[in-house]
């Protein structure tokens, strides 16, 4: 049976959407001068802009206006964040629904994190990575072929 846009085919290729541009959506900056922060979305202002806010006590990100082809939106939401909230309630809301705790413990932020801890290494600290690297893929080599020679 072939698959139509229209047909129920179509949805389940199409997989699970779950992230929606709304109110209360966390979203990851991803380009600019605060590349790699997370924000709230707590107003639309139309197809192409949300209107944005850390809380900047937390995240260090301002009420602004960002495009959205900068934003990447993450699963997770403030619930029952009511649109241009101010930001003493945004920063209760944050607080008391764990956000930050709920962004530190995805892969994406642990990626993130990976990634800025490995751009700051110096010349020899990325020596030292290379070798243990080395040892370990030497460790996998040599228990995988005892592996094949006991097979």
């Amino acid at each position: 049976k072939k698959a139509t846009a229209a047909g129920p085919l179509f949805a389940s290729a199409m997989g699970k959407q779950d992230r929606f541009v709304e109110v209360g959506r966390v979203a990851c900056i991803n380009y600019g001068p605060l590349s790699g922060k997370i924000c709230v979305i707590i107003d639309v202002v139309d197809q192409n802009r949300a209107y944005v806010d850390g809380p900047e006590a937390i995240t260090g990100v301002k009420r602004q206006s960002i495009p959205f082809r900068w934003l990447s939106l993450t699963t997770i939401k403030i619930e029952d964040l009511p649109r241009n909230s101010k930001v003493a309630r945004l920063n209760r809301m944050f607080k008391e629904q764990g956000i930050m705790d709920k962004w530190n413990a995805s892969t994406w932020a642990k990626k993130l994190a990976r990634s800025a801890k490995r751009a700051n290494l110096g010349d020899f600290d990325r020596f030292k990575v290379m070798v243990l690297r080395k040892k370990r893929a030497k460790l996998i080599g040599q228990s995988l072929s005892k592996l094949k020679k006991s097979a």
